[in-house]
């Protein structure tokens, strides 16, 4: 593929235009069955740079946050539990660290360096954010969502954590939970953070990050 971050850029941000037009205008069916084609035309596309390692499900973090997710769903109905699962983790949550992460950001780390591919992928996020915004406004000028700093500032803040942990899990799974919980918050916040901090703690001391403090600045 030529310019494979120019072509994916463009890519993501047809996709995302057809997606929001979709959920407008379509039901939900037939969203999932549209989000399960452009994650496969990427996937097919970008399969060159795509590691087994993005989907390895072999990590104790995982395994956990897994099991207690499952765990605390457990009240939730039957049609709950599978639009969470589903449509929030699966069709939202997956592709989108996918598209973001898996794709354009290893693109983008094979030029730069490590912190700058970071940079420049956070502010690419937020440029999809704008446009998402400005998509939704157009197709429903009554839409509540709003655009303000404190939003901006809680939206890159999470975007810059999910780019550091994937350049250091190297794991599209991981990214999709921690995403998950933070827009569902399933699993009680106290609980979640120390399982995040022995994870980030465990993951330090194991890939010695203090020494190669560039990949996570």
């Amino acid at each position: 593929m030529k310019h494979p971050i120019i072509t994916n850029l463009f890519g993501i941000l047809f996709a995302v235009a057809l997606l929001e037009i979709s959920a407008f205008r379509l039901s939900l069916w037939i969203e999932e069955a549209l989000r399960l084609l452009i994650a496969s035309i990427f996937a097919y596309c970008n399969h060159s740079v795509l590691k087994k390692s993005y989907f390895s499900i072999h990590s104790w973090f995982l395994l956990i946050i897994a099991i207690l997710l499952l765990l605390f769903m457990k009240p939730l109905e039957i049609s709950e539990k599978i639009y969470l699962i589903g449509h929030t983790f699966l069709s939202v949550a997956f592709l989108e660290q996918l598209l973001i992460r898996g794709i354009l950001f290893t693109y983008i780390r094979s030029k730069n360096p490590n912190a700058i591919s970071i940079l420049m992928t956070v502010t690419l996020s937020l440029f999809f954010y704008c446009f998402v915004f400005w998509i939704k406004k157009h197709i429903d000028p009554n839409d509540s969502t709003i655009l303000s700093i404190e939003v901006i500032v809680y939206f890159l803040i999470f975007q810059w954590l999910y780019t550091v942990i994937f350049s250091l899990s190297q794991n599209l799974w991981i990214c999709s939970l921690l995403q998950f919980q933070i827009e569902t918050r399933i699993i009680p916040l106290s609980l979640f953070t120390l399982l995040f901090i022995a994870y980030v703690l465990y993951s330090a001391y194991k890939m010695n990050w203090m020494k190669n403090r560039n990949d996570w600045i």
